[in-house]
């Protein structure tokens, strides 16, 4: 029985038909959780870089001015600049922190209505009900992405350079290869794991650790299964951006022609600048559109794939064409 067409169409149509959820989608989209893609270049982006994230962050630090020295001489000032700086940096940090619940709520959100589509279960006020789920959720999510990027940091050309600095041979690039291959696997489980621990807390309303230790269990299980369902997603999101560039030429072309009819023709600096805008304006649109239809996609197809494991109906590609070509007795 077909497992990636069945949960393709269901999560397109689901998607498609409950548009709803986009701007939920939109906004889950800030977390990449669920994103293969976004793990494959990464992991190519790190493994060109020459500085840790560390020392550039601290260079980007001391080019700004901020610095010890400045630092004792803003105290050195007076209090009134020390309490406005604690009030900026105090508001600063409570607009991360919003910021990031939005993010956390809206992927909530995007989870526990496709759930309940999948189920027939009435959905319920999605956001006011996510609230409850935020912190491990939140906690999940957060503890992923740091060891993603610590694993990924290994990639860096730092670490790396004992090995890239010998001269080139074989043996060096086959040790270089097996090595991003081992991480980039590793990183892939991660987020496995973080996406399935997801879906457990809101679905299945379990601990944080409880539904990591199920998560990794769910993922060792259907390795195979979970690798497959993250190329197809990478495919779709290689395509998705294809299409993106490919309809950008197309928008633009009529843009081109009014903006010759307004400069040259007509020439009128004012509708010059208002199909500017509205070019501009049309194209947010569309990136906003894409971004939620694929956020929301991608989540709502983990979903689907979450119940057809627990439901012990899910069969890997190649696992059924092994058994077409091998038959078991």
């Amino acid at each position: 029985m077909p497992l990636y067409r069945i949960i393709v169409k269901n999560a397109w149509l689901t998607t498609w038909r409950n548009k709803f959820l986009w701007p939920f989608g939109f906004l889950a989209s800030f977390w990449g959780i669920g994103s293969t893609y976004e793990v494959v270049l990464r992991s190519l982006d790190l493994s060109t870089e020459r500085e840790l994230y560390w020392v550039r962050l601290w260079h980007d630090i001391i080019s700004t001015g901020l610095n010890w020295e400045s630092i004792k001489e803003l105290f050195a000032n007076g209090p009134l600049q020390v309490v406005l700086l604690l009030f900026f940096i105090i508001l600063f940090g409570l607009v991360i922190l919003f910021c990031f619940w939005l993010f956390t709520c809206s992927e909530i959100a995007v989870i526990k209505a496709s759930s309940a589509l999948l189920r027939k279960r009435e959905i319920g006020n999605l956001f006011f009900e996510s609230k409850e789920d935020f912190w491990p959720v939140f906690t999940v999510n957060l503890i992923g992405k740091v060891l993603i990027f610590l694993f990924l940091l290994l990639l860096s050309y730092p670490i790396l350079q004992p090995l890239l600095g010998t001269e080139y041979s074989i043996p060096v690039l086959m040790v270089y290869i097996l090595f991003y291959v081992v991480i980039v696997a590793v990183v892939l489980i991660i987020s496995f794991v973080t996406i399935i621990s997801d879906i457990h807390i809101v679905v299945n309303k379990d601990s944080v650790m409880s539904a990591i230790k199920k998560s990794w269990a769910m993922v060792v299980n259907n390795w195979l299964v979970c690798l497959e369902t993250a190329i197809l997603l990478f495919v779709i999101s290689i395509l998705v951006g294809f299409g993106l560039v490919l309809l950008t030429i197309l928008l633009s072309i009529p843009y081109l022609m009014l903006f010759y009819l307004a400069s040259v023709v007509i020439g009128s600096i004012v509708i010059y600048w208002l199909l500017l805008i509205l070019a501009l304006l049309t194209g947010l649109l569309v990136i906003f559109i894409v971004i939620s239809l694929v956020t929301t996609f991608q989540l709502v197809l983990w979903v689907e794939l979450f119940e057809k494991i627990n439901n012990k109906s899910a069969v890997a590609k190649l696992e059924r064409l092994g058994n077409v070509v091998l038959p078991t007795k």
